[in-house]
């Protein structure tokens, strides 16, 4: 929900597709996947969420991407984008 918000995303994946996703918001640059869930780690992943500036604009960047696209390419498109603002040629 938060990539459609436009702000960073924190992950902590458990199971399933979780770890592809964590992966995914990672090589974007629109968030953190938090694999060992310490403090340390959660506090590091909400400060780079709120002050890491690249890391901010590319998740408002991909939100206002995801808003201005139909959901029936929206899957296609995440999964294709090798990195923010390369997107695949098919949402427009």
């Amino acid at each position: 929900m938060f990539p459609l918000a436009g702000i960073p995303t924190i992950i902590k994946p458990f199971f399933g597709d979780q770890f592809f996703w964590a992966d995914r918001v990672e090589a974007l640059g629109v968030g953190t996947g938090v694999r060992k869930l310490t403090a340390s780690h959660l506090s590091e992943a909400l400060v780079t969420a709120t002050t890491d500036i690249k890391q901010v604009e590319k998740a408002k960047l991909l939100g206002e991407h995801i808003r201005s696209v139909s959901a029936s390419i929206l899957f296609h498109c995440s999964s294709n984008m090798s990195f923010i603002g390369e997107w695949c040629g098919q949402c427009y």
